[in-house]
């Protein structure tokens, strides 16, 4: 009779020492299943953050506020900033050529200017002409500010790249060639700036997404933007 006490006993600690293992099992799998496929939207992320990686830019912005210009002063030039891809606004207008001999910031008198200073700035058409350059002005600095931003000319480029070559497009943004995407870039109020778009296959899964980016002009206008981003 013991003995049959013992045996059921230990039958019923077997039962239960497997139960507990195989709990401990479905958990590890409920967790790392190997077979578990990816999300609908790992392929619309991916390809998100290799556009945005590809795209964005670095740009650098100051203020100067500018005292007591010399009356009859066509520009000036500040001595502490190279005028190398520079780009000078004030009252929303660009004002001078980046990359210009003198380096020269159009004068339109005492106040805030705001600097931009960027490789992809080019210089700027039928600039003001700067017959006399003062070096000598009262200006003091303000903050100085890196930040990321996309130039929409790298946009509009991106956009020729995809309708005449779409392979090499994918791969120079680093896009796998399992994932296809398409792209549209809008104003706010529906003003299309660029649009990449392929005949989307029927029958397959769709994603998209509206992302709000920064974007920049070559005379430093700066205006927020919507890209829509559709993978599949």
């Amino acid at each position: 009779m013991i003995k049959e006490t013992k045996k059921a006993l230990s039958h019923v600690e077997m039962m239960v020492s497997f139960t507990i293992f195989l709990i401990f099992v479905l958990l590890l799998l409920n967790f790392f299943n190997p077979f578990e496929r990816q999300s609908d939207d790992a392929g619309l992320n991916l390809a998100e953050g290799r556009i945005m990686s590809s795209l964005q830019e670095t740009i650098i912005t100051s203020n100067i506020i500018v005292e007591d210009i010399p009356a009859g002063v066509d520009c000036f030039r500040i001595e502490k900033v190279d005028s190398a891809n520079l780009v000078a606004r004030k009252d929303d207008e660009r004002i001078n050529a980046s990359n210009s001999a003198n380096g020269g910031i159009e004068n339109l008198g005492n106040g805030i200017y705001q600097l931009f200073y960027s490789d992809s700035f080019q210089e700027m058409p039928n600039a003001a002409a700067c017959s006399q350059v003062e070096r000598n002005i009262n200006y003091k600095f303000g903050a100085t500010v890196q930040k990321k931003i996309i130039f929409i000319k790298r946009l509009k480029d991106l956009e020729l790249l995809y309708s005449s070559d779409y392979t090499n497009a994918k791969k120079s943004l680093g896009i796998p060639v399992t994932i296809d995407f398409e792209f549209s870039v809008h104003e706010p109020n529906g003003g299309e700036i660029a649009r990449a778009m392929r005949n989307e296959p029927s029958g397959v899964n769709i994603e998209s997404k509206n992302i709000q980016i920064e974007v920049i002009d070559e005379n430093a206008s700066i205006r927020n933007v919507i890209l829509n981003l559709r993978t599949w």
